[in-house]
């Protein structure tokens, strides 16, 4: 016991720059000389990549933004990765939101994806609201806006986020409720959203 009592107090009288030099050499050299560590698709992620591709072209696809920013750094890269996919096959995209929250996220992965940019300093994705996608918006009422989704669309959203009337928009015309669209994805970090 005395032997161990020793080994805490030297450590406990080491100089403190001594252990942040260690520390900052310990993120440092990994970041100078990466480690190549294999990256293996789990069975789920195959499924779901398949699931996007199997989608016929220029499809209408819903993607539901149903999470906050406690959650964004865990759900948005992948929900970024979906639009990415799903435009890079040419659907068109209507966004939902469950969450308050969900606009805003919804919003920032827009911008993001526009302000990307090729090796050509070209934009990667040249979209437009109204004609690639359209922002619906946030509806409260959790089930009773999923229930209203599957009947009909159109109680739900009357307007957009930006306060469009819904039958004022053109690429809403065949849009009546959840079986007009080829696809449904829900981004969601809880409550209400797909769990």
């Amino acid at each position: 016991m005395k032997f161990l009592e020793d080994i805490i107090l030297k450590l406990g009288a080491v100089d403190r720059r001594f252990i942040f030099i260690l520390i900052g050499l310990a993120v440092l050299i990994p970041l100078l000389t990466p480690i190549s560590l294999p990256v293996r698709e789990t069975p789920t992620t195959v499924k779901f990549y398949e699931g996007i591709e199997s989608i016929p072209k220029n499809s209408k696809v819903l993607v539901s933004f149903d999470y906050g920013p406690s959650t964004r750094p865990e759900i948005h890269p992948m929900n970024v990765g979906v639009l990415r996919h799903l435009l890079r096959n040419g659907n068109t995209i209507y966004i939902s939101c469950l969450w308050p929250d969900g606009i805003y996220m919804a919003l920032d992965a827009l911008e993001e994806i526009t302000d990307e940019v090729n090796p050509d300093n070209k934009s990667t994705f040249n979209i437009k609201e109204y004609e690639d996608y359209i922002l619906l918006g946030y509806r409260p009422g959790a089930e009773a806006v999923i229930k209203g989704l599957a009947s009909d669309l159109r109680k739900v959203y009357t307007v957009d986020s930006k306060g469009r009337f819904i039958d004022d928009i053109e690429m809403m015309d065949d849009i009546k409720n959840l079986n007009d669209f080829a696809y449904i994805y829900s981004g969601s970090a809880g409550y209400p959203g797909t769990f």
